[in-house]
């Protein structure tokens, strides 16, 4: 929500000062704003077009890499693979590895987002 702020929603909105601390907060945004619209503007003009055949392939699964099974719930870790929620709960009570680079997690926080959720129902309904 943050992100589809401008500078000047946050001195009308949340009466922000320009003198004060907040400021650079709000700057701060502006520029993380403008750098991933610059980084997935980037991306996107990479991205190479494939047919509707191969992508079904690539993601007719969709299954997460601790379970084996469907992604119904999920989360990105911080080593930035998805998992099914339930089988990272279940995983990370055991063990702070990654269970896909091996590697140890910077963190065992999770990201879960409406839209990661909308992704993956996205791309059920075209696989299926």
């Amino acid at each position: 929500e943050l992100l589809d702020l401008e500078k000047s929603d946050f001195s009308t909105f949340l009466n922000i000062q320009p003198s004060s601390n907040r400021l650079k907060l709000v700057n701060l945004i502006a520029n993380l704003k403008s750098n991933f619209e610059k980084e997935l503007s980037i991306k996107m003009r990479e991205l190479k077009p494939i047919s509707l055949e191969t992508f079904k392939l690539k993601h007719q699964n969709l299954l997460c890499p601790i379970s084996n099974e469907k992604i119904t719930d999920p989360i990105i870790a911080s080593d930035n693979f998805i998992y099914q929620k339930s089988a990272w709960e279940s995983w990370i009570t055991k063990t702070d590895i990654s269970p896909v680079t091996r590697l140890p997690l910077s963190s065992t926080q999770v990201i879960q987002s409406k839209i990661l959720n909308e992704i993956v129902n996205c791309i059920k309904l075209i696989i299926e």
